[in-house]
């Protein structure tokens, strides 16, 4: 009797623990959507600017801030690949790069001016031609890590013209145990900081060549 009482209870154990792990399971394919920001700080540092600059998004303005619209980034899953969500954010990549250039180029000496297309015999202009961000992050209840890229393609303008075309890209990889929930947006941060000083000094160096 004392074995056969035992046995249920090793059976009733089993069932608990294999209904606690489902429920885990569960409960981490529900993890959710992760918001991602940019708060670009410029850190270039470039020089030798003056005068207007039109810049230029090749695709319409995005809605940035609204509570209803979102773009996805990327994805998030477990260590053993399991989606658990989608990194996302609010502000279109485009709009994203943009602010960062602008920011860039007004520290340069620039008077910046935002248009949504070039105008006619612009003297110096930015066409930036696309934007796009990657960032997914892989989940471990120990770590985290988060793999971002950015690609952006512009094309400076001078004298009315457009001049050669040319694509920067950034990738970055990190990992943290601690600060995870900022650690998808400073990834993002470093790589559009690396774009931002191999493109703009590029950009004025062009436009501003006799």
């Amino acid at each position: 009797m004392v074995q056969l009482v035992s046995s249920k209870a090793a059976r009733a154990l089993r069932w608990l623990a294999a209904l606690a792990v489902t429920a885990l399971g569960s409960g981490c394919a529900t993890v959710g959507d992760q918001r991602v920001e940019l708060l670009y700080q410029g850190g270039v540092n470039a020089g030798g600017g003056s005068g207007d600059l039109y810049i230029v998004e090749a695709t319409p303005p995005g809605t940035g801030g609204s509570s209803t619209i979102q773009w996805v980034l990327g994805e998030i899953r477990s260590k053993g690949g399991e989606k658990l969500g989608n990194t996302v954010t609010e502000t279109a990549p485009m709009d994203s790069v943009l602010q960062a250039y602008i920011q860039e180029f007004k520290a340069a000496g620039y008077t910046t001016v935002q248009l949504n297309s070039m105008p006619s015999g612009a003297p110096k202009g930015v066409l930036i031609k696309s934007a796009t961000v990657k960032v997914d992050e892989v989940k471990s209840p120990a770590s985290l890590e988060v793999k971002s890229k950015v690609t952006v393609s512009v094309e400076p303008w001078r004298d009315g013209r457009a001049l050669a075309t040319t694509e920067y890209e950034a990738d970055y990889t990190d990992s943290a145990v601690t600060g995870r929930d900022t650690l998808a947006s400073q990834t993002l941060l470093q790589n559009v900081r690396t774009v931002m000083k191999r493109s703009v000094p590029d950009i004025i160096k062009a436009i501003e060549r006799k």
